[in-house]
């Protein structure tokens, strides 16, 4: 991912309970990249619930089976 022309105001390497603690500090408007071992979807839902526009992208694992419903 190309970010010039983008700003990182934070990053955290710890265990998942630090994810927990950021929630709170994440900015409005804004897009948290998660490594792949976390897929917590109770953390990922307070992730983009919590304040306004809070976005998360996550690497899907290489078995994810993905199918597309159209209306």
């Amino acid at each position: 991912m190309e970010l010039s022309s983008h700003l990182i105001t934070g990053s955290a390497f710890d265990d998942y309970k630090v994810n927990e603690k950021l929630i709170e500090t994440t900015p409005d408007n804004s897009l948290t990249l998660f490594d792949k071992g976390f897929y917590s979807l109770g953390l990922l839902h307070k992730w983009q619930t919590t304040g306004n526009e809070h976005y998360w992208l996550i690497p899907l694992k290489k078995m994810y089976n993905m199918m597309l419903f159209r209306h």
